[in-house]
């Protein structure tokens, strides 16, 4: 059975991409507020150490 959450365009619709949703990053003096395993990261994002089956999460304001 096929995956409901993918479409047949990919994972992001049919008019998006991964690369579409990296451009639609906060203006300037907004902070995207990143969640790992339903905990909030403060810091620096880069220094988040990725896990097996980790959930993470980036919330655009």
């Amino acid at each position: 059975m096929a995956d409901p959450r993918v479409s047949a365009t990919g994972p992001y619709g049919p008019h998006e991409s991964s690369h579409a949703l990296a451009a639609a990053g906060p203006k300037r003096g907004e902070k995207v507020k990143l969640i790992s395993n339903g905990t909030e990261v403060a810091g620096d994002p880069r220094g988040l150490r990725l896990e097996p089956e980790q959930v993470i999460v980036l919330r655009l304001p």
